[in-house]
Parts: structure tokens; sequence; C-alpha cells
């Protein structure tokens, strides 16, 4: 009998000495819980943000990096993401201009979204 891969959820969000580091270390604390109480699997998609990207793979977290993107599509990145982990939620610690659309766009590939 084939095993069913748990759950994944993607966290959007970062950290940084500008940001500060309160963003990603909530949101740390949130994939533990769900991991530990509900063995669900979690990922973080970051924007540039090495100090961020250290932290979380301290944590053994995988982490998607939106780095080296000459025409960077915010909407492209997360809707590709989302496919490739197969994630069924997204929650988003951020406050850098998501674009609504790419919101919408997110809910009716029937992604939970939370923040």
């Amino acid at each position: 009998m084939k095993k069913e891969k748990s759950p994944y959820i993607l966290f959007r969000c970062d950290a940084s000495s500008t940001v500060g580091l309160g963003h990603l270390m909530r949101c740390l604390a949130i994939a533990d819980e769900l991991s530990t109480a509900y063995n669900l699997q979690s990922g973080f998609a970051l924007r540039e943000d090495q100090l961020g990207a250290a932290l979380v793979r301290e944590f053994d977290y995988p982490v998607f990096l939106a780095e080296g993107c000459e025409r960077f599509d915010y909407r492209d990145w997360l809707t590709q993401l989302t496919q490739d982990t197969e994630a069924r939620a997204l929650v988003l610690d951020i406050r850098d201009g998501l674009p609504d659309e790419a919101l919408e766009d997110l809910r009716q590939q029937g992604l939970l979204l939370g923040g």
C-alpha cells in the first residue's frame, strides 16, 4: 500500500536587517507546530534574502529563493512554486506589494490562503 504524502504548506515571508526577523520567526514557529501536531510539511518562499534563507535552513525547512530574476514576476513565481510543491495552503506574512490579482488566481486554483 502506497503511503499518502502529507499536505504541504508554503510560507511567504522575509527577514533582513531592514525588516527584522519577527515575520520569519513567527512563520517558523507555525511551521514547527504544524509539523509536530499535524505531520504537515512546510517550505519557505523568500525574495533575495540570504539572512532569512540561512535561518530557515537551520530549522531544516526547504527554501525557495526568487533571486537572480532579471524580470521578476511575483504572480508567476508564487504560482509556479505552489504548483511545484503541490502546496495546499499559502501563509503570507508580507508587506511587499503582492498584487491582489495574484491572490485571486491562487484562490481559484484551490489554494487555501492565510496571513
